[in-house]
């Protein structure tokens, strides 16, 4: 049975005796306090059972007005206790007893708000009540308010005051809060990085239990960041209690390994504890697991046996598995396609209430909106989805979102929110986004003509190993557009993006070597390009290699 908050009023010994203390008071007290009891009976607390006398005592109190019962009788409904679960019932009596100032049901409504549980979601609102509450001092409403401020949810991101209340709520033993703001500090999010006093944070919160702080810890062990190196120490913690005993912590590790970060990319270490974590029921191991299977990562390709591992996981409504099903639904890849049950599993993916999952889902289901696959074509609806999938960090939907405002595609033309969304998707490691940004500066297309604006994204890209803004870039420093003229950068630029066979990037580098451009001319290493660029249709490269006498071989 779940626990519940009960908040009951302690009564100062010297009241007992003072004159001043009236029976007003005192029947307040025992008032909240009958009520209290009376909870806990409809709960099971002191009778095992509901029954109808007590249910109606509270009932009848809540419909007085009195906050306490309101929110006690929310409770009942939200956890199913003494009554069946019904979660709009449960936000109208939070929603009551919030609007008398009850702080735990301002709590509450913000939860509710925030996971649309109950209610339509509405993370502006929420934020709202989690900061009213977060103002009275109340622990969870600061971290949930911090958590919305570092993320950008229903209200504008701000890195350095989401600190602040992660720092108010950890410096009462909020857990959660404790790990956030070791985060913070080991990464210099939101306060200049320092990562002995990560550490700090991040220990006191990995010896009450939290496992991802002591995952965080040991690898702080590992890489001698904030403290001496100590693997020993890292191994400690890794494979210790936590890690033999906990699938979370196991799968988090197969991810590290899976990913290069943190700990040397190995695809057999990664399958190994995934399947670890799988065998414990893991929903997200089983997923990474399938993944491994499917895509032939750290053990031989075995499609079949991936789609076994992602049901198990879709079963347990892990997003990522129900996302892969569908697409194999939805292009027939060993199962037979069947685009109505692909957009199925999409839209559950899509709807479930995790602020960090399946944005892909939702992108696919923007794209079926948009061209009406299976669902009518609704662009409306298109763009709400995209919408989801671009506020859970995923890239390409960052950039289309960009795109759109800019253009006034679907939403308001919006020069700062085009820029806002396509720099956010930069930051995600998706450099297209700053290239496509950048040509929006140099042309001037729906955003004001600023070629240094526009070599700054370029070069953004560039750095990124994009292709194209290699080119773009190198385009800029070979005519001085927007930054002084640099023959020899340029020319180094187009090679970069040449060599990725990008055939403008390798037409320009045959011109720098045919003119001595940033490079020492070479007629032999010019051709060399230039049939590369002409065999991929660059007519320029075709002419200028027959102006050399050169011939296509």
């Amino acid at each position: 049975m779940q626990t519940l908050c009960l908040f009951v009023p302690s009564v100062p010994l010297a009241y007992a005796t003072d004159s001043v203390y009236n029976g007003t008071m005192f029947r307040r007290f025992c008032r909240h306090l009958c009520l209290c009891c009376l909870t806990l009976s409809l709960c099971g607390g002191f009778v095992g059972g509901a029954d109808e006398e007590t249910a109606a005592a509270l009932c009848e109190a809540a419909e007085q007005g009195d906050a306490s019962a309101q929110y006690e009788l929310g409770l009942c409904h939200l956890h199913a206790q003494g009554m069946p679960r019904n979660e709009r019932e449960a936000a109208n009596w939070f929603r009551q007893a919030a609007g008398q100032g009850h702080v735990p049901a301002q709590h509450e409504l913000g939860m509710s708000l925030l996971h649309g549980r109950g209610v339509a979601r509405n993370d502006g609102e929420a934020v709202e009540w989690f900061r009213k509450a977060a103002g009275e001092d109340y622990v969870l409403s600061q971290h949930e308010l911090a958590a919305c401020l570092l993320y950008g949810r229903g209200i504008t991101k701000s890195e350095s005051e989401a600190v602040t209340w992660f720092r108010k709520a950890a410096e009462k033993g909020n857990v959660p809060s404790l790990h956030e703001l070791g985060l913070a500090f080991l990464f210099g999010r939101g306060v200049s990085k320092e990562e002995a006093e990560a550490v700090h944070w991040l220990r006191r919160a990995a010896e009450k239990g939290h496992l991802p702080a002591q995952y965080e810890l040991a690898m702080c062990y590992y890489l001698g960041r904030g403290l001496p190196q100590n693997k020993l120490e890292a191994a400690a913690w890794f494979r210790g209690n936590a890690l033999r005993d906990n699938a979370y912590v196991q799968t988090i590790v197969g991810k590290c390994f899976l990913e290069g970060t943190y700990l040397p990319g190995n695809h057999e270490e990664a399958a190994y504890w995934f399947r670890i974590a799988a065998q414990r029921n893991h929903p997200e191991a089983q997923f990474l697991l399938g993944t491994c299977y499917f895509d032939g990562l750290g053990v031989p390709e075995n499609k079949k046996r991936g789609l076994e591992w992602f049901h198990k996981a879709a079963e347990r409504d892990n997003p990522g598995a129900l996302w892969r099903l569908a697409m194999c639904y939805f292009d027939g890849i060993i199962l037979d396609e069947d685009k109505e049950k692909a957009v199925e599993l999409l839209r559950k993916a899509g709807e479930l209430g995790r602020w960090d999952r399946s944005p892909e889902a939702r992108y696919q289901m923007y794209l079926c909106y948009l061209e009406g696959i299976v669902v009518p074509q609704d662009e409306a609806e298109a763009v709400k989805w995209l919408r989801g999938s671009a506020d859970r960090e995923y890239a390409p939907a960052q950039a289309l979102m960009g795109e759109r405002y800019l253009m006034g595609t679907g939403l308001p033309q919006n020069t700062w929110e085009g820029e806002r969304w396509y720099r956010r998707a930069a930051e995600n490691d998706y450099p297209e986004a700053y290239y496509k940004l950048g040509e929006h500066f140099y042309r001037g297309q729906f955003i004001t003509e600023d070629w240094a604006q526009a070599v700054a994204c370029f070069r953004g890209a560039a750095e990124q190993g994009y292709a194209e803004g290699q080119y773009r870039l190198g385009w800029c420093l070979l005519f001085g557009h927007g930054v002084s003229k640099d023959e020899a950068e340029a020319a180094g630029w187009f090679r970069k993006s040449a060599e990725q066979g990008l055939a403008k990037g390798q037409h320009l580098l045959g011109e720098c070597y045919a003119s001595g451009w940033g490079v020492a001319e070479d007629r032999e290493e010019a051709a060399k390009w230039l049939r590369q660029a002409a065999k991929q249709g660059v007519p320029q490269a075709a002419v200028l290699l027959r102006e050399m006498g050169r011939v296509m071989p």
